[in-house]
Order: C-alpha cells, then sequence, then structure tokens
C-alpha cells in the first residue's frame, strides 16, 4: 500500500513538472506576445529630423507594456504627409510628439510656392544652413520674406547635409538654396534680384 503511495506520489510530481513546464512554455511562446504584448505603431527604419512620412515607412510591432503615450495602428493614417519633429530610430514605440505637420508643403490651396535661391542673390550665406531652417531676408533693412529651408544643394545638386551633430562639418560646399514661402513674398524677392539687389540672410537655426 505504502509503495502504491509512493507511485502516485511522484507520478503527481511528474505531472506536476510537466504542467509547469508546458505552462511557461505555453507562456513564452503564445500568451506573452497575445496577452502582455500590446501592438503599436513604429518605423521601419532610422528616419532623422524634418523628414515627411508616408504609409509605407510604417509598420506594426507588437511589445510588452508599452507607455500610454504609444500611437498604435489606428493612428497611422493622420501621420500621413507629417514630418519628423526629431531624428526618430526604428522599431522604437511612436508618440504623436516626433511629430508635426510638415512646413513643405506648397501648392494649391496653401499660398505657398517653392523657389531656388542662388547664393549669387546673397550679400552672406551660412555653410551651417540646413534644410528645415527657418530663414529670413533682408533688402536692406526692410524684410522682404521669411521662409523655410527645403533643400540645400552643392553644385552637383546633391543635399548638403552634416556630417556631425553640431554642424561642424558638411558633405558638400553650399551652392544654391530652395525655400518655401508665401507666393507674394517669392514675387518680390525674384522682382528685386531681377534688379540686381542683394540679399542679407538670417537664420534661425
Amino acid at each position: 500500500m505504502n509503495r502504491l503511495k509512493n507511485v502516485n506520489r511522484r507520478i503527481a510530481g511528474f505531472v506536476m513538472i510537466i504542467a509547469t513546464l508546458v505552462s511557461i512554455g505555453v507562456w513564452e511562446f503564445w500568451g506573452r506576445e497575445n496577452i502582455a504584448c500590446k501592438p503599436v505603431l513604429v518605423l521601419k527604419e532610422d528616419i532623422p529630423a524634418n523628414t515627411i512620412v508616408s504609409k509605407e515607412d510604417f509598420k506594426i510591432r507588437k511589445v510588452e507594456s508599452p507607455s500610454p503615450k504609444a500611437l498604435t495602428a489606428g493612428d497611422a493614417e493622420q501621420l500621413y504627409g507629417w514630418e519628423t519633429s526629431q531624428y526618430v530610430p526604428a522599431d522604437t514605440e511612436l508618440r504623436k510628439e516626433y511629430f508635426t505637420e510638415s512646413r513643405f508643403a506648397a501648392g494649391e490651396g496653401t499660398g505657398k510656392s517653392v523657389m531656388s535661391l542662388p547664393v549669387e542673390w546673397l550679400m552672406s550665406c551660412p555653410q551651417s544652413l540646413r534644410r528645415g531652417d527657418k530663414i529670413s531676408l533682408y533688402n536692406g533693412s526692410v524684410m522682404v520674406a521669411e521662409a523655410i529651408v527645403i533643400h540645400v544643394r552643392d553644385s552637383n545638386g546633391a543635399e548638403v547635409k552634416s556630417t556631425d551633430k553640431d554642424r561642424l562639418e558638411a558633405s558638400g560646399i553650399l551652392s544654391y538654396v530652395e525655400i518655401i514661402a508665401g507666393n507674394s513674398e517669392l514675387v518680390e524677392l525674384a522682382g528685386l534680384a531681377g534688379q540686381g539687389y542683394r540679399f542679407v540672410m538670417l537664420t534661425s537655426l
């Protein structure tokens, strides 16, 4: 009788061990992802600041205990066409403050257009100028236009970028700048340039 009880205890102990291992396995391979992890919105690749995002930039990833502010699949559509307000690494849960409405929108209905601004029009132009910078253009003491820089190009048409975070090193020599501003401001700017005027550029980094 005692021998039978010992056998039953061993069987019960063995069953409990197996059940525990199965439970751990189910949790690790199914439960953790489907119960503890929640789907959040992330980027497929690292994206620098001042970059317009589209549907192709996003994906869904399951994260354990995400932040209450983490964006989900339902938030993706409202971000299309917005721009990053900072550098955003891939596979990191996203928040609304990482994005802002694009300053680069131009064309019908915006009252804004894009114009190329050759350095020959400028009395001075900082080589630290980069995409996303806000500039003011002055004719003497009179401000002619406020604009956003959308591209800084070298003589080959390549984008000039900083190779360090402090803008001390650049990938090329600035040759011309593409800006976006109000239509009337750009018309006045082009008219004055046609008369031979050159402008002072003040930059807000």
